[in-house]
């Protein structure tokens, strides 16, 4: 059931005053002159200034003394503890990430103010989404064709990871997430977030637009939209400063036109959040998410089949995998083979003729894969910069340029995504030429199958695996991810 929650009292009353500011300084304003899309995106002291370069001498006046009397008028304490700062991001790092530091570093404030002033400065993307035409930015959990690990921006993100989800936190603390997304003018068309977990998503809005209110078909509302032809009644929700809860999973859910800038977040879990390793499980607790705790039968399972988590490398994300399954076939087949060395050469127990040690095979044969320097280094935990023109997009908005929105536009933004995505797995020729030359002796198909999918598990790109009935399934399975 939807529901609208009221925002926290040091969090309603400055929202309360920036809107009765906003109003008055429109009133004064009149149609004699246009006032910038990114008004509803400035805060309290921002609006004065904008009325000092806009207003009369006369009107000014009248202004200040209107925000004087304001002030005295609303009840409520704005400034509250923030959370510690969290350390863990080296240099570079963005615009918004430096003034998250900063927020949190001063110990207490208007949360209201910052995670405005933050979400303003992120470096937004065009949404990729087939539905959508717009910007977002994505933190925290997310999954795609099988895959679960954290976005790209989340490792440089954390303190505004922090920040934004104390605001959450703050709103409903019962409530549980694994993603953050913020959309900056981002329409939509009527969906269902099929890729949901079951159970509700948290939409705050961040600023004072005019329209852009929420459309949830309920079979029983006002309001009725078109979709595949058909009439759907349904109820749309104010998204000005405001909080609602909504089940994006099931729910026909939609964007109504608007004026000035719009900015929400909407706070959710990913239906393949059992898949996340502990690292992950950490990572997202040390910077603010609540995440849903584990089944006690996602345990048990992981117990009984010697599934375990692979430690990620240099801040790229790892997946459970069946390393004993793995590991056992592999050991097989490394009897098989003569042990490598750098130059392709036999040493030790394979020139001796002596049977070799399977463990130390292993590592061998790892360590070859991390010295390759054909072997792709990327993770899907780097920040990959996928379109220079995406980049400090903070304020842009401020002075009414926008960005392509056209068909062709999206569709170019799409096919920059996936060749981003091949790059960020790594998976394709680099993978197959190491594995084909990390051995001195020809491969059967068998030891080739093995070979690729160890090069998969060493460079910590695996898709999770289930239970499986034997170690073949468990190769064919990665292959098919390959085709």
């Amino acid at each position: 059931m939807t529901r609208v929650l009221a925002l926290p009292r040091h969090m309603s009353v400055v929202a309360e005053e920036e809107f009765m500011l906003l109003l008055h300084l429109r009133s004064l304003v009149g149609l004699s002159k246009t006032l910038r899309p990114a008004l509803s995106f400035l805060t309290r002291n921002e609006i004065l200034q904008e009325a000092r370069e806009v207003l009369t001498e006369e009107d000014l006046l009248q202004y200040v003394v209107f925000a004087d009397r304001l002030a005295r008028t609303l009840d409520g304490e704005s400034l509250v503890a923030f959370p510690p700062p969290h350390y863990g991001v080296t240099q570079p790092i963005s615009e918004a990430e430096a003034l998250a530091v900063q927020f949190l570093q001063e110990g207490s404030g208007s949360l209201w103010t910052a995670i405005r002033e933050v979400a303003r400065s992120l470096d937004f993307e065009e949404d990729a989404r087939p539905h959508a035409c717009g910007l977002s930015f994505r933190l925290g959990l997310y999954s795609k064709g099988g895959l679960v690990g954290l976005t790209k921006s989340s490792r440089g993100h954390c303190a505004a990871a922090r920040l934004l989800n104390t605001a959450i936190l703050k709103i409903l603390h019962t409530h549980t997430w694994t993603t953050l997304s913020i959309h900056l003018d981002d329409m939509t068309m009527p969906h269902c977030d099929r890729a949901n977990a079951p159970g509700n998503s948290l939409l705050l809005g961040l600023t004072h637009h005019s329209g852009g209110g929420l459309w949830i078909g309920d079979g029983q509302g006002k309001h009725a939209m078109q979709i595949d032809g058909e009439m759907c009644k349904g109820t749309i929700y104010n998204t000005q400063a405001q909080a609602i809860l909504f089940n994006a999973r099931e729910c026909m859910h939609g964007t109504i036109p608007w004026s000035d800038n719009r900015c929400i977040i909407v706070a959710y879990t990913i239906g393949q959040h059992r898949l996340m390793s502990p690292e992950h499980r950490e990572f997202l607790s040390e910077t603010g998410f609540v995440v849903p705790p584990p089944s006690h039968e996602q345990d048990e399972a992981a117990e009984g089949s010697g599934t375990q988590p692979l430690s990620a490398q240099n801040g790229q994300q790892s997946w459970p995998v069946d390393v004993a399954r793995l590991n056992q076939k592999l050991r097989l087949l490394r009897r098989e083979l003569p042990l490598a060395r750098d130059d392709g050469g036999e040493t030790g127990a394979a020139a001796a003729g002596q049977e070799q040690d399977p463990d130390y095979t292993m590592c061998s044969w790892l360590r070859t894969l991390r010295e390759n320097p054909t072997e792709p280094s990327m993770g899907l935990g780097a920040a990959v910069d996928a379109d220079a023109g995406s980049v400090s997009r903070a304020f842009r908005f401020a002075f009414g340029e926008r960005p392509d929105r056209s068909l062709e536009g999206l569709q170019s933004t799409r096919a920059e995504d996936v060749e981003m995505m091949d790059a960020t797995t790594g998976i394709g020729s680099a993978a197959t030429s190491s594995a084909a030359t990390s051995s001195t002796s020809p491969l059967t198909t068998e030891q080739h199958r093995m070979l690729l999918a160890s090069t998969i598990l060493a460079n910590h790109l695996i898709e999770p695996i289930e239970v499986l009935d034997s170690e073949e399934e468990a190769a064919e399975d990665m292959l098919n991810q390959m085709d």
